[in-house]
């Protein structure tokens, strides 16, 4: 988080909140693509990314260690070059 200069990374609802995030074109594409259902906001420089879990239906949703690689492989494969 630190390295994509991330202030912010906090479970909203069923959402994960990254910010501060200025994202070119192709990286939105990419986040769109990657994380279905994720939202931009570039008024206030954030991105909503649907909470991952288990599975798509009927999955738990993922905590503790599960849910930081998550983050990680979010920050690397979208934020990061």
């Amino acid at each position: 988080a630190a390295r994509a200069r991330l202030s912010e990374v906090v479970a909203a609802g069923s959402f994960i909140r990254l910010g501060p995030v200025e994202l070119v074109e192709s990286r939105s594409l990419r986040l769109t693509r990657l994380y279905p259902g994720s939202v931009i906001k570039p008024a206030v420089r954030t991105i909503l990314v649907p909470r991952p879990s288990t599975a798509r239906v009927g999955g738990v949703p993922l905590k503790d260690m599960d849910l930081m690689k998550w983050a990680q492989d979010l920050i690397e494969s979208v934020l990061l070059d």
